[in-house]
């Protein structure tokens, strides 16, 4: 290799690869942040519930947990990166009219980063909520059109491509570190909500106020000794002793909210999958 050869530069696919591989202790400590966070947060940013959380949950269930609840912020993070990445094989500025415009578009839409973004929008439209996969989808169908067009053609691009390129990039990142930052300080526990019974002849308290019978609560350990119970309202976590509460906790979910509309998938809205209700019973006291 001569001294003004450049080395030849590592794709976006090989340059992720590379850091994942060398970046496990970043990751780790990364994941640690993010469910630091996640269990302040659904602490209700009080203290004392945060280290008692922490104390009596298992720490694989709550590591799995976590991550599966942010499941759909990191598909959202993934599928914005990729179109970052598809936006950065978009011309820097304006070329000549003819065979290097048509070169250039037909790169840019042929290209294996194209290829992936494509693939995660696929895989966006069946795991996302609607609102966000159709943000995904016309950003990249614009791009698409704009190429093909450009390819076509063979017109100059102007400045329009550019100010594309620009818009993707910076919408990308901000998409991305979004998604994966509205769950992680979202209250949503990691677990699911059990409708709990006190037993008969027993009474549970809780500052100095006795509870109902019946209630949804989130169980971080359950045992011979007792069980621990991360109540949904208050947030708190409540202790009780071997007898206190009946031995069957069926799972239940919260009452159903006017958001429901924005949460369900693109793949739902079309009718492509089924929008079934939840086969759980509303919690009781919700």
């Amino acid at each position: 290799m001569s001294a003004t050869e450049e080395p030849p530069r590592k794709t976006f696919l090989e340059t992720i690869q590379a850091s994942v591989l060398t970046s496990i202790p970043v990751l780790s400590a990364l994941v640690f942040i993010i469910v630091a966070i996640k269990v302040f947060r659904v602490s209700g940013m009080e203290t004392t519930t945060t280290v008692a959380v922490v104390s009596e949950a298992d720490p694989f269930a709550l590591l799995k947990g976590v991550i599966l609840t942010l499941l759909p912020g990191f598909l959202e993070a993934i599928t914005a990166a990729s179109i970052w990445a598809w936006a950065r094989t978009l011309p820097r500025q304006d070329v000549e009219e003819g065979q290097p415009t048509r070169d250039a578009a037909r790169r840019a839409l042929l290209s294996r980063e194209g290829a992936v973004a494509g693939a995660f929008i696929v895989i966006a439209f069946f795991t996302i909520t609607w609102v966000v996969f159709l943000a995904f989808f016309l950003a990249a169908a614009v791009t698409a059109i704009m190429l093909v067009f450009a390819w076509r053609s063979g017109k100059g691009f102007g400045d329009r491509m550019v100010r594309l390129r620009r818009f993707l990039t910076v919408a990308s990142v901000v998409v991305a570190f979004g998604s994966v930052a509205s769950l992680m300080l979202a209250s949503t526990p990691w677990l699911p909500l059990h409708a709990v019974s006190v037993a008969p002849n027993h009474t549970l308290v809780l500052n100095r106020q006795a509870l109902p019978k019946r209630f949804g609560a989130y169980v971080l350990k359950h045992d011979d000794t007792g069980a621990s119970l991360l109540l949904d309202n208050p947030r708190a976590v409540l202790q009780t002793g071997p007898g206190d509460l009946r031995s069957n906790m069926p799972l239940c979910v919260p009452a159903p909210g006017s958001g429901r509309w924005y949460k369900i998938r693109a793949s739902q809205v079309l009718g492509i999958d089924s929008d079934n209700p939840s086969p759980y019973p509303v919690c009781p006291g919700t």
